[in-house]
């Protein structure tokens, strides 16, 4: 994905339409690194990363590979922590 000057409804967009996409791979190979690698990539460039439902995934996939789930799901709380929206955030995940 080649990111360049865009509005962020656009951006948004192009995120969201590459966060099913890499969903989708991951369904096929839930244990390939580079997938995992690409939704964290992708969540970093967001404006407003839906974090709750990043954890929902992993949970998801968390019995077919439990390593990068667990590295994923690690990744996805410290961002939540970094957030200056941390109590907000907490409250929806816990």
């Amino acid at each position: 994905m080649f990111l360049v000057s865009r509005t962020g409804d656009v951006l948004a967009k192009i995120c969201e339409k590459e966060l099913h996409f890499v969903e989708q791979c991951l369904r096929m190979n839930p244990k390939c690194y580079s997938s995992w690698h690409q939704r964290c990539w992708i969540m970093d460039k967001m404006e407003a990363p839906d974090w709750k439902r990043e954890l929902d995934l992993c949970n998801k996939y968390l019995e077919y590979d439990e390593r990068n789930c667990k590295k994923h799901s690690c990744n996805t709380l410290s961002q939540v922590l970094a957030s200056p929206y941390r109590p907000i955030f907490l409250v929806f995940l816990f």
